[in-house]
């Protein structure tokens, strides 16, 4: 009976547990369609245009079908052709598309519950935290809508990937992994990171190596594609003090500081804890197969600042800040806060190890404090890009004010205007 009674009382316990856990994450998801609802404007924003909206107009207009057309060195192929769904058979509404970026976070949110679950299901809190980082408003802040795309489904996509291998390796889902690592690569440069997992959590030999042939056929087509001296790449500057800042920035930068030498500092502190991790995993509690997938999210996180670096950092005002940036440098935070809440659990029973287990927790809360402010800044720049865009809206109608005519007529000559203008016509 006594047993029956602890069954039941366990079970109760269990399910007050998951309530707490899903009503917290129900809020931060509320609180982003809420973003969204509040700031939308049915009209297309600054990259919008040259990276998706443009590849709708040449098929509508002029019978062509760009979709390989680089922008800066970015294919962005499935995010022109969700765009164009959207587009063509829903009267150009990109707002549609806002609500989309919702649905993709929300099914990212859900695979990483999974794989916590794979992990160790008493890090199935965590959950909160890591639902904190994917809603917040600071990687979209309304600023482009259809473009964002590019951005998002590399997210889903290696998340995606990371789950399904660790369920089991096969051909099946060596197969399944190969595809969304192309569906990456073709949304954004920075998708070739998804190629990762695959090279690291492919244990046996036979799937590596079909990994391995796929990475490098689709490699030397990817290669073919891309026109000479379509982007520029400095590898020299990665060895140089603002190489390093650059990638330890980028680490940084789902936490939005005033600062630019604070964001170099929480990357560097962010690189040394993911080394203690490493350490600890390998050397101390010897468990690193079980928390592979977190490492591997960590992994995948520092190669994509490397990679942003390399085409950007001799850019003038580049400094690996960029808002959009957060889609993939969340994946080293949230895999730093997977990883010190499995050395919690590890350590937590240890009454020699309970100021190393405050310390742990300290981390975890410095986290979730670091990101207020940029939950206020994102809020913060979807007002003023809604404004931005009504500016635009206004400018571009049939009675513009005064202020806006010069603008337009000065434009006018510019083949890329020329388009601009004959495309607004459709939310106009």
């Amino acid at each position: 009976m006594d047993k029956e009674n602890y069954e039941i009382s366990n079970n109760t316990s269990h399910k007050k547990n998951n309530l707490i856990i899903f009503s917290i994450v129900s809020f931060f998801a509320i609180q982003y369609i809420a973003f969204i609802s509040f700031f939308k404007v049915n009209f297309p924003y600054s990259s919008d245009f040259p990276d998706i909206i443009f590849f709708t107009y040449d098929f509508i207009k002029l019978g062509e079908i760009n979709l390989l057309e680089p922008i800066s060195g970015h294919f962005f192929v499935f995010p022109r052709l969700i765009s164009f769904v959207n587009l063509y058979f829903n009267s150009f509404d990109v707002n549609n598309i806002f609500y989309l970026q919702w649905v993709v976070i929300s099914l990212t949110v859900f695979l990483m519950y999974l794989l916590l679950k794979q992990t160790d299901k008493k890090l199935s809190w965590v959950i909160i935290p890591i639902s904190a980082f994917l809603y917040c408003p600071l990687a979209s802040s309304n600023y482009f809508i259809p473009a964002m795309l590019a951005w998002l489904l590399p997210t889903i996509s290696i998340t995606t990937m990371i789950f399904v291998l660790n369920k089991r390796p096969s051909f099946k889902n060596t197969v399944y992994g190969i595809s969304l690592a192309i569906f990456s690569t073709l949304s954004t440069v920075i998708g070739v990171i998804a190629w990762i997992p695959g090279l690291i959590m492919n244990q046996k030999k036979k799937w590596f190596v079909i990994w391995v042939l796929s990475m490098i056929i689709f490699g030397l087509y990817y290669l073919s594609i891309i026109p000479e001296d379509e982007n520029e790449i400095h590898p020299e500057l990665l060895f140089s003090y603002e190489g390093y800042a650059f990638i330890a920035t980028f680490l940084s930068t789902p936490f939005r500081l005033k600062y630019d030498f604070l964001m170099v500092i929480i990357g560097s502190l962010s690189i040394f804890i993911s080394l203690f991790c490493l350490y600890y995993f390998l050397k101390i509690e010897r468990e690193f197969k079980t928390v592979l997938p977190w490492f591997t999210f960590i992994l995948v996180a520092l190669v994509g600042a490397i990679i942003t670096a390399l085409g950007r950092i001799h850019l003038e005002g580049h400094f690996g800040d960029e808002p959009y940036y957060i889609t993939v440098s969340q994946l080293f935070q949230i895999g730093l806060l997977v990883l010190i809440s499995k050395i919690m659990i590890n350590t937590r029973k240890n009454s020699k190890r309970k100021i190393f287990t405050i310390f742990l927790i300290s981390i975890i809360i410095i986290q979730m404090v670091l990101l207020v402010p940029s939950y206020y800044s994102g809020w913060v720049r979807g007002e003023y890009y809604m404004n931005e865009k009504m500016d635009q809206v206004n400018c571009l109608s049939l009675s513009p004010d005064e202020t806006c005519i010069s603008l337009i007529t000065n434009h006018y000559q510019d083949p890329y205007y020329q388009k601009f203008y004959e495309m607004i016509n459709f939310w106009i």
